[in-house]
């Protein structure tokens, strides 16, 4: 009989290969993750800045960063290529960009006075030693001494 012929081409479908299922279960644990990551980061209730271990984190980097940028406005002075009035007006934008990413004040903005009566009191008297280098020639202040204080202030804010 010919049909017989044509029953031996006729099998059945070909089995799953063994890593879809892997491959289906990084899919959906991928999507997972995006979804929680995106309600993380849109939250109104709970900023990134929230988390302890980020939080932390953040503040070191800022320190780090303004502490890198005092030594070097001090390696600057000390070479000769910033004189003190330029040397205490980076340092006084240096500290009060440190304390604007802390605090969140726009302290590059303010007086000294409301420096001193708000919440960042501590570094009022450091930046009325920086004005006065910048400001007055016959200052007797050390550029020198104004970032050791500087980079001290910086290292124990919390």
């Amino acid at each position: 009989m010919p049909g017989d012929d044509l029953l031996r081409y006729l099998i059945g479908p070909e089995p799953y290969s063994a890593w879809w299922p892997w491959v289906s279960a990084a899919l959906v644990l991928g999507v997972l993750g995006w979804y929680t990551w995106l309600f993380m980061a849109t939250s109104g209730s709970r900023r990134r800045g929230d988390l302890r271990l980020v939080r932390i984190a953040r503040d070191e980097m800022i320190k780090l960063r303004a502490v890198r940028g005092i030594q070097g406005i001090a390696r600057r002075h000390r070479s000769g290529e910033l004189s003190a009035p330029a040397a205490g007006a980076a340092l006084s934008r240096e500290v009060r960009r440190f304390l604007r990413s802390v605090s969140g004040l726009h302290v590059q903005y303010m007086h000294i006075g409301a420096i001193a009566a708000g919440p960042l009191a501590g570094a009022a008297p450091l930046l009325s030693e920086l004005v006065d280098v910048q400001f007055n020639p016959r200052s007797d202040i050390d550029v020198a001494d104004a970032c050791a204080t500087a980079e001290g202030l910086i290292r124990q804010w919390s």
